[in-house]
């Protein structure tokens, strides 16, 4: 039973990253996604593709995307896939489009004070 339910979980974890940002919930309704994206590819002209099925209803700028459509995902949900960070090691240039790495810089100098010093005199009991 346990096995059951760590496959479960993990079928659930994996397919739900592939898709940042949208729940089970919103999963589910793929289906009318695709069934929606037909019936405006059956009425828009022939050039009609994925892309602009999903400018349409999903661009902030769009007059169709203000229409109401219950049935279709919503892909606004709250996820943590926004919260990766880039380590500082690594930085993106715009005139080129290759991965460069960058010095970390030292934002703090350690002072190291300890001398090593053999003399006997330290391992040697007062005298009086």
């Amino acid at each position: 039973m346990r096995r059951f339910i760590a496959v479960i979980l993990f079928v659930t974890i994996f397919l739900g990253s592939l898709v940042p940002k949208v729940n089970w919930g919103q999963s589910i309704k793929l289906s009318e996604l695709v069934s929606h994206y037909y019936l405006h590819k059956r009425d828009a002209p022939k050039n009609f593709n994925v892309w602009d099925f999903l400018v349409m209803h999903y661009s902030a700028d769009s007059p169709h995307a203000k229409t109401k459509h219950p049935s279709l995902p919503s892909f606004d949900m709250h996820g943590v896939s926004y919260l990766y960070v880039i380590p500082s090691f690594i930085s993106f240039s715009n005139d080129t489009p290759t991965l460069s790495f960058v010095e970390k810089e030292d934002h703090f100098s350690w002072l190291n004070n300890y001398v090593f010093s053999a003399e006997k005199s330290l391992l040697n009991p007062p005298r009086a």
